[in-house]
């Protein structure tokens, strides 16, 4: 439905992921030219597990990915589907890391931060280029999440405005409070 679908600026209640290999870094020091060959292979493996779940990929970060639920289409279930992807993507990994082995290179880790929360969405940037993105406190605090999983040596932090949405959809602990 086309016609549904909004570009302009709108504040929307959503929820975002933030996801990063950990050990990347040591993968492309070491391939330097062939790494982009390494995370084409990691973007086409988890860009359908996102996508199938609505999500919205947003933009590739280096070998991270950010994308989101709850828009452009309205998604009532938007952080129980963040989460559940999230958790997919992680049982994608395994069979990823056996090819990586199987080059001789070290498996690596995904983490991931969740945030749900108030957002701004739309189409962003000048007449010649645009992105549609989400911006606001709720996705800065998704980003953060994901760093956090570093000190706490976890796969996925969610903010607790998730947790709240996911209710008993998911098994969680607290981790206690987080300044980001």
């Amino acid at each position: 439905h086309p016609e549904e679908i909004q570009l302009d600026g709108q504040k929307r209640h959503m929820t975002v992921v933030f996801t990063d290999l950990a050990g990347f870094t040591t993968i492309s020091e070491r391939l330097q030219e062939k790494t982009v060959d390494i995370l084409n292979q990691y973007f086409s493996l988890m860009v359908p597990v996102i996508t199938g779940n609505t999500g919205f990929v947003n933009k590739f970060l280096g070998d991270g990915i950010m994308f989101f639920y709850g828009a452009p289409i309205v998604n009532p279930d938007h952080a129980i589907h963040a989460v559940t992807t999230t958790l997919q993507m992680h049982d994608v990994l395994p069979a990823f890391n056996l090819e990586l082995e199987a080059k001789g290179l070290p498996p690596v880790k995904m983490r991931a931060g969740i945030s749900t929360g108030s957002m701004i969405v739309g189409d962003a940037g000048g007449a010649d280029r645009s992105d549609y993105t989400v911006l606001g406190d709720s996705v800065n605090l998704g980003s953060r999440l994901e760093g956090t999983n570093k000190e706490y040596e976890t796969r996925i932090i969610i903010s607790e405005w998730t947790r709240a949405a996911v209710k008993d959809g998911i098994v969680t602990r607290r981790l206690g409070a987080v300044r980001v």
